[in-house]
This record gives structure tokens, sequence and C-alpha cells, in this order.
């Protein structure tokens, strides 16, 4: 016994030493560690504060172990002079305001801002809650900008920051007056020219090739783009020149001193956040061109009525202010802006509803809810595709449903007519056609989403559909259908209260449709062409005409209803 008791004493011993040991070891690495933090030698990247010559504290923060970023300012002084490096070792290369926990705060004290000859890149597309921003924002009073010489990439007059010879790459927010863009500019930063609420007017040199001027308000050198309205230009009502297609995002973003706009025949489309906050806004005359009207565009406005135009086609209709909203018949393509909480709702008291295959189903945000159904009074025509929506979920959302008089729709029918697809054989890959029976035997396959992408079918005859009284378009198709120069004739389809319609729905990634002809007459809702109603990127459409009759309620087209390559 006195063996294992000698035994069981000598390992205590070598346990207890090496746990002593391992205490020692850890407390060293302890040691250590908190030596060569104090002593600078070694910094982990992270988040760091620098104090500068003149007393000012920045918020630096490291994005890729190696550099840091100006992303605020802890201390403020008149005069922000940022340094080459930040401790000494890792270099101070980005200046981008949207980062960090101090982002959005405005520092009103900094009159001057130099950058040193590291920085080399200044975040230009600086977001918030989905708008752009000046890379300046937070320095709501910067009057002056200065670069180091020895700067590859910047250079800098008075309150303009410029990105070598060409590009203007910011204006100081402070800066008052008219802002002059020289002969030599090129390119202007999406966000270079935001924020700058003392800026009375824009100059350009006549002699630049990209843009001019008129009266103060910037536009490109062709004329079919508004870019910019000075905030603080005065004037209470604003006519749009005629020749204008565009007015580009923020274009008049925060003006103060608008009530009336009215826009020109030529324009088609207006884009985000275009009279966003434009707080004295009261009346906007659209006009009949008018296609697209992108988020936002008259959000925090006190624009009650809006007539939006029959021409339109897309539109975010979440942030418009009207009372009483009536979305015209050819509107089939409509979306709404994620609100602060996240959610999304409609500010209009009054919904109508005037086009029959508007898809409310396909606004669902993420939580499920359904932004239309924040509108307590909806009307729409009887047995529409959003008048059938509706009744399903009104009484779940204390929706009064009304029926719009003048119209009535019936849900589509399937097939009818002989259908054969006894032809198809999963173990081939190239099959050929000649009855409109097998025509209609493809409608059904693919509808049963067929594994069709390396498919050829072969037309091999004329085909005669008029057995056909409403033909069931083809649904997507991926494969390769050779019309042989062949016509089919006759083709009937009446799907008002469906998208999407066409002799085929959509082609998909891929999808070739050659050498056919199709004479008849199609309607159909969204996305409504004579031979394919959406046609998805990089499908092929080689050799084929469609005669005959195409109406859609929103996008529509003769032999395509939407290509979504060109938009």
């Amino acid at each position: 016994m006195k063996w294992i008791v000698r035994l069981i004493r000598g390992l205590s011993e070598v346990i207890n030493g090496w746990i002593l040991a391992g205490a020692v070891a850890v407390l060293l690495l302890i040691i250590f560690f908190v030596w060569v933090s104090k002593s600078g030698r070694v910094r982990r990247p992270g988040i760091r504060y620098v104090k500068t010559r003149n007393g000012a504290v920045l918020i630096c923060q490291c994005f890729d172990r190696e550099h840091y970023q100006l992303v605020g300012i802890k201390k403020q002084r008149r005069h922000i002079i940022l340094p080459q490096t930040v401790d000494g070792v890792h270099k101070l290369t980005d200046i981008n305001m949207n980062e960090g926990e101090n982002r959005l705060r405005r520092c009103k004290r900094v009159r001057h801002i130099h950058l040193s000859a590291t920085v080399t890149n200044i975040n230009g597309k600086v977001m918030r809650n989905g708008y752009h921003m000046n890379p300046f924002f937070v320095f709501p009073h910067l009057k002056s900008i200065t670069v180091e010489e020895e700067n590859p990439r910047f250079r800098a007059e008075k309150t303009m920051l410029y990105q070598g010879e060409s590009k203007l790459a910011a204006v100081a927010p402070g800066h008052v007056g008219p802002v002059y863009i020289g002969e030599e500019i090129k390119k202007i930063a999406v966000s270079a020219l935001l924020d700058l609420s003392t800026a009375t007017a824009f100059e350009v040199a006549e002699g630049n090739e990209e843009y001019k001027s008129a009266d103060g308000v910037l536009y490109s050198k062709n004329g079919k783009s508004l870019l910019r309205y000075p905030i603080r230009k005065i004037g209470p009502e604003f006519t749009i020149p005629e020749g204008i297609r565009k007015i580009k995002p923020e274009a008049f973003y925060s003006q103060r001193y608008l009530h009336k706009v009215i826009m020109p025949h030529s324009l088609k489309r207006i884009g985000r956040s275009a009279f966003d906050r434009c707080r004295l806004l009261q009346r906007v005359v659209l006009n009949e061109n008018l296609q697209i009207l992108e988020e936002r565009a008259f959000l925090y406005t006190k624009v009650r009525e809006l007539v939006l135009p029959e021409s339109l086609r897309t539109a975010e209709i979440g942030s418009i202010p009207a009372k009483e909203l009536i979305l015209p018949e050819n509107l089939g393509d409509i979306s709404f802006y994620d609100e602060d909480d996240g959610n999304r709702y409609l500010r209009a008291d009054r919904l109508i509803i005037k086009n029959p295959a508007l898809d409310l189903e396909e606004l669902e945000n993420e939580e499920g809810k359904d932004s239309v159904y924040s509108c307590k009074k909806i009307f729409a025509y009887e047995g529409s595709l959003p008048y059938r929506q509706i009744e399903k979920v009104k009484d779940a959302y204390l929706i009064d449903l009304y029926v719009l008089p003048g119209k009535k729709f019936e849900e589509p029918p399937q097939h009818i007519g002989p259908v054969n697809t006894r032809w198809f054989f999963e173990d081939k890959d190239e099959f050929s056609i000649s009855t409109p029976a097998e025509l209609a035997g493809l409608s059904v396959l693919c509808e049963k989403e067929l594994e069709h992408e390396d498919i050829t079918i072969h037309l091999k005859a004329d085909l005669d559909m008029s057995q056909y009284p409403n033909f069931k378009p083809i649904a997507s198709f991926g494969g390769t259908f050779d019309g042989g120069g062949h016509t089919i004739s006759n083709l009937h389809i009446y799907r008002p209260t469906e998208n999407r319609v066409g002799l085929f729905r959509s082609i998909s990634w891929g999808a070739t449709i050659k050498d056919l002809h199709v004479q008849g007459e199609v309607t159909g809702g969204n996305f409504t062409g004579g031979i394919v109603g959406e046609w998805d990127y990089f499908g092929e459409l080689e050799n084929c005409t469609f005669e005959g009759k195409v109406k859609g309620y929103g996008y529509s087209g003769k032999k395509v209803g939407y290509n979504r390559c060109k938009g």
C-alpha cells in the first residue's frame, strides 16, 4: 500500500507543477499584451480616437486590417487637419461618414478640412435612408477644402474638391452663392451637388461638353436630363423646359421656395426622391407622356392632389401624399418604399384601381403585410384581379371594398379545345409538332414546370387556331422553338386579368424563338405581347413577326410586351 501512496503523491506534485507553470505562463502572456498595447508597437486594427495637432479628436475605423477611414468627429475644431497615419503605422486613406456609431452626427463648428496625401477615397455614394448625401454632409457649414500637394488623386479650389483634372468629386455644404462648373469638367459625382443649402445657382462654362445651365438650373448638354435645381433658388413656380426626358434622382431635393411645378410633354421619367422634402410644394402638373415615377418622388411635400396620367406604366405610390389616388388602367407595375420601421404604407385614404390585372399579392413585404391593405377604402372593377384578391382579405384587414362602375370581368377560362401531349417523351430533347392540339399540349406541359431548357421544338406546318376561342398562353419557355417559317393564324387570347400574356407568357434565360409568324388578337394585363409577354435576360427572338391587335393593361408591344434587357 505504501508504494500506491507514494505514486499518488508523485502524480499530485507533477500536476500541481503543471498547473502552476500554466498559471505563470498565462500571467506573463497578459503582461506582454498589455505592454505591447501601451507601447504602441503593435495595435489590433479597430476603432481609434485620433487627436490632431489643434486638439480635434477624429473617430477612425479600420476597414481592411491595413487602412483606416474617417467615420466621425468626437471633438470639433474650426479646422480639421487629417493626419497621414492613425497610429504611426496604419494609413488614413478614406473618408466615409456613413460608418460607425457616430454617423449622421452633425459637426456645425467645422469650417475647413485639410486632406492629407494619403486620402485617396471620398465615399461619393453615402446613403441616408435611401437618399444620397454629400460626402461632407456632416459639416453643414464647411466653407473651404484644401489638399496636401503630394496627394496623387485630389485637388481643391476653395469649396470645390476635384478628382483628377475632369471630375468634380464634392462641393463643401457651406458654399454660398452660385456654384461654378468649369469647362474641363466631364463628370460630376452623383452626390457632389447635394446638401448645398445656401447655393443659389449652377453656372456652367460655355465650352463645357457635358453640362449646361439655364436660369441657374443644371442640365445635361443634350438638354434631355434635368440634373439639379438649386436649393436656394427663389421663385414659387417653375416650368420644366420642353425636351427634358428625365428628371434625375434628388434633382429638387429640399428645395425651399417652390409651390408649383409644371412638367413638359417630353418628360418620360421622374427619378428617385426628385421632389422629396420640397416642403412648400403644393401643386404638380404631370404630363400625359410620363411613364416611370420612381420611389419617394413627392415624399414630405404638401401635394394633396396628383393626377396620374394614363401613360404611366411604373410607379412607387406609397410615398405619394395625395388623399385620393386613382391608378390608371395602364399602370401595371406599382411598388412601395420601406418606411423607417421596415413596413410599407399607403398614404392615400381612398384607392381607385382601374387596372383589372394589377397583382396586389406581389407587393407583400417580408413580414407578409401588404401595403395596399393599409388603405381602408378601395374601389375596383368587379371580377378584376385586385377585386378578387381584396375580397379574400377585406374582413381581416377591415377594408371597405366598392365596385367601380363601368366594367365587369370574369376569371379567364382554362383550355377550351383539343389538347395533345402524346408527342412528348421525357428521354428525348428534339420534337416536331404539326397540329393546333399539339401546340395546346405544349402549353399544358410547360404549365407543369416541364424541364425544357435543352429541348428543341420544330413547327412543321401552318396552324389555324380558330377552334380555340381563348388560347391559354405557353408558360415560361427556356428551350428553342423553331417556327420553320410557318404561320400560326387566328390566335385569340383574351385574359385581361392576367399578367405576362402572349403566345408565350415569357421566354427565360437562353431561350430562342425563331422563324415564326403569328396572326391574331391578344389582350392581357401588364407585359402583354403578340408573341412573348415578358422577354427575360438573354433570350432570343429571331426573324419573327406578328400581325393583328395587341391590348395590354400596362407594358405591351406588338411582338414583345416587355424586354428586361432594355428595361
